[in-house]
């Protein structure tokens, strides 16, 4: 027999073991403190993978080429192109 598991006690589950494997590192703050960042960028580009045409290309496109506004004549044929598709 198979045991009923709900998508609740699914995500319990993953997010004990994410936990567990966290903080099972040397510098668990360290790490959250370097790599949050990338965990938003994540986040920010599954919202817009979800919500647009373009997928996550809006975001990870710029990021990708290190996007500032000192590289215009990188981000600037891409960036339309992503938003428009």
């Amino acid at each position: 027999m198979f045991l009923k598991m709900s998508a609740k006690h699914i995500r319990i589950f993953l997010l004990f073991v994410w936990l567990i494997i966290l903080f099972w590192q040397t510098q668990p703050l360290s790490l959250i403190q370097e790599y949050a960042g990338f965990a938003f960028l994540g986040l920010l580009g599954a919202i817009f993978a979800n919500a647009t045409g373009a997928g996550g290309g809006v975001v990870f496109v710029p990021f990708s080429i290190n996007w500032s506004f000192q590289l215009p004549v990188l981000w600037l044929p891409v960036l339309p192109f992503s938003v428009a598709v």
